[in-house]
């Protein structure tokens, strides 16, 4: 018997079904026709002309029903720090003048020796400390004294205390980010590591204390991180690039009775190519599901969000999930996303340049169906139980004639 009491259940894979006729339809979301919703524009986020950015790289997107705006944390100017966007209704976005770094948006400024890469921001509704509910993986360029990651807690997402730069962060690289696992109770380090084999691969950190996610002494020891997820012999190397894929990055979160994933996929060409061209390497973004947050199930390989790949194109390529993954806004889901032209006011064309956040929606539990494509068809679950006294199913059936 399988209990069904958390969550809408999602026959998004085979968990449930025990045997169907049925056939499975795979559904895309649709672009925003306003994207970009944010687009480099401050003197910040320009960054000089040279690499303009003002995208999510993971960073986070989420609602805060504190103050009752949804808000996004985004890498304005390559490498140049973190910024706060607030919103009322998820479209419309304004940078708030904070008292950080006065007259402008920015909660985490760069140091010399402290200069970010991709973060991991999580807001953590249910934070027994106040002061730490919003929660902050972030990975920094240091200098001589050598590339690490750092675990920072805030009260409201502006204002960011360091408490922990633990020995095995050190050891995670970069684009390592962040997600919690409700169903576990865990907190989770989706960490990027590489292998000359097979490049980009994911490593799995877990711990039920978010302090002690940094907390180990090797490799070796029982809570170091494990292989996770890679790219496989089902995702084949894209027909223009022909470079072998890998698995850049895993986005996470709890949507309803399962963990959603968002997989990004390398496709190539490499960093020394990109950079001779000017122009961004090219990432897309898949679905995954999970029943436990660990294990993918990754049947349908489609593009979830794909780059356009024309030059001068606000989403050229290197598409970057958002930390959180979603929003649910009323029926509709939103995943914002970034995306790179390679375009630069100063040099042209610059592999990193031209980031800006743009939206794509689906409805609400939309992923997929299951059709019966015109005639009849019947689907039997496994048994399942529940504590209430009704069961309502999603269908559209037609009743026969006759």
């Amino acid at each position: 018997m399988v209990p069904i009491d958390v969550g809408r259940q999602l026959l998004v894979d085979d968990f449930l079904i025990a045997q169907t006729t049925l056939r499975r339809t795979v559904h895309q979301p649709k672009k925003h026709p306003g994207n970009p919703v944010l687009r480099p524009e401050t003197p910040l986020e320009l960054n000089g002309g040279a690499q303009p950015v003002a995208c999510p790289f993971s960073d986070g997107v989420f609602y805060d029903p504190a103050d009752g705006r949804f808000k996004l944390w985004y890498m304005a100017g390559w490498f140049d720090g973190t910024a706060l966007a607030v919103s009322r209704d998820g479209l419309s976005w304004e940078r708030p003048d904070l008292d950080v770094v006065p007259g402008t948006n920015r909660v985490l400024p760069p140091r010399p020796d402290f200069r970010r890469d991709g973060t991991g921001l999580w807001l953590d509704h249910a934070a027994a400390d106040p002061e730490a509910r919003f929660k902050l993986l972030l990975y920094a360029r240091s200098g001589a004294a050598g590339d690490g990651a750092h675990l920072l807690a805030s009260a409201d997402g502006v204002h960011w205390q360091e408490r922990a730069a633990g020995a095995g962060l050190g050891r995670i690289g970069d684009n390592s980010t962040l997600f919690y696992n409700p169903f576990r109770r865990r907190w989770v380090i989706s960490a990027r590591r590489s292998t000359p084999a097979r490049g980009r691969l994911r490593y799995y950190r877990e711990q039920a204390d978010f302090w002690r996610l940094g907390d180990w002494a090797a490799d070796a020891a029982p809570d170091a991180p494990v292989y996770w997820a890679g790219a496989d012999d089902l995702d084949p190397p894209d027909p223009q690039t022909g470079q072998a894929t890998q698995l850049y990055k895993v986005d996470a979160v709890a949507y309803e009775s399962l963990m959603l994933g968002l997989i990004q996929v390398h496709y190539g060409p490499p960093n020394e190519v990109c950079e001779r061209g000017g122009f961004p390497k090219l990432t897309e973004l898949q679905l995954g599901y999970s029943r436990d947050g660990f294990h993918w199930d990754r049947r349908d390989r489609a593009i979830f969000l794909g780059a356009s790949r024309r030059p001068g194109h606000h989403e050229r390529g290197y598409i970057h999930s958002a930390g959180g993954v979603c929003l649910v806004v009323g029926d509709r889901l939103h995943f914002y996303y970034g995306a790179f032209s390679g375009v630069s006011p100063e040099r042209g064309g610059a592999i990193y340049a031209g980031g800006s956040t743009n939206l794509a929606t689906l409805r609400r539990d939309g992923f997929v169906s299951l059709d019966a494509a015109g005639g009849p068809g019947w689907l039997t679950t496994r048994p399942v139980t529940f504590s209430g006294s009704a069961l309502f199913v999603n269908l559209a059936a037609r009743r026969p004639r006759g």
